[in-house]
């Protein structure tokens, strides 16, 4: 699973893998993408913040979750201006430099 948020704006998408290798597109459900956002406001106040996670999950019990930091996501349909507008405010008084291609968005 993939999950990219600026300003509120956000997409989720997924897929499963069965055990043939073959991957199904999945959407999850509205509380897992709350959970992202809500993990994602709680680490505003480390030093950078991050616009994309990822998860990985195996059917062993293993998982990996990666965010990438000021990175720009790969967006599926591109924000509206309002979410980066939205970010930028959220973002003041935080004490970390934001990436430039949030502030060309503007």
């Amino acid at each position: 699973m993939t999950f990219n948020e600026v300003g509120g704006y956000f997409e989720a998408s997924a897929s499963v893998q069965d055990i043939s290798g073959q991957l199904t597109p999945w959407s999850p459900p509205v509380e897992v993408n709350e959970r992202f956002s809500e993990l994602r406001a709680a680490s505003r106040g480390r030093p950078a913040v991050w616009y994309m996670a990822r998860v990985e999950l195996w059917y062993s019990g293993e998982e990996d979750f990666r965010t990438f930091g000021p990175n720009e996501p790969q967006w599926c349909s591109p924000p509206p201006s309002e979410a980066f507008d939205e970010e930028l405010r959220r973002a003041e008084g935080f004490d970390y430099e934001l990436p430039n291609w949030l502030t060309v968005h503007r």
